[in-house]
């Protein structure tokens, strides 16, 4: 799985896990059980409930097509959105 390369030991472990998580699910778009991405993560199955739980919440997560999966959320798209918006090249103005 994709770990920070930073050795800083300023950076917050839960959040790190909670974007391993996304990370897996990014790859996975029909979605995955809690217990799939725990073994899927390494990370333990409760705390993989506590984050997945959170992440719904701020719906950067949601509920998958199959029963008890989780897909990325509508807050990814708008992350996505105002990337690509930041990012775009600035209009011809001649």
């Amino acid at each position: 799985m994709t770990t920070p390369t930073s050795t800083k030991n300023d950076l917050i472990g839960s959040v790190s896990r909670a974007i391993t998580i996304l990370d897996v699910l990014s790859t996975r778009p029909q979605g995955l059980t809690v217990k799939a991405i725990s073994l899927e993560t390494g990370l333990n199955l409760s705390t993989c409930y506590h984050l997945i739980n959170t992440l719904v919440a701020h719906q950067m997560l949601a509920q998958g097509p199959a029963a008890r999966t989780f897909v990325l959320g509508p807050k990814i798209s708008a992350f996505h959105m105002a990337f690509a918006n930041h990012h775009r090249p600035p209009a011809d103005l001649s």
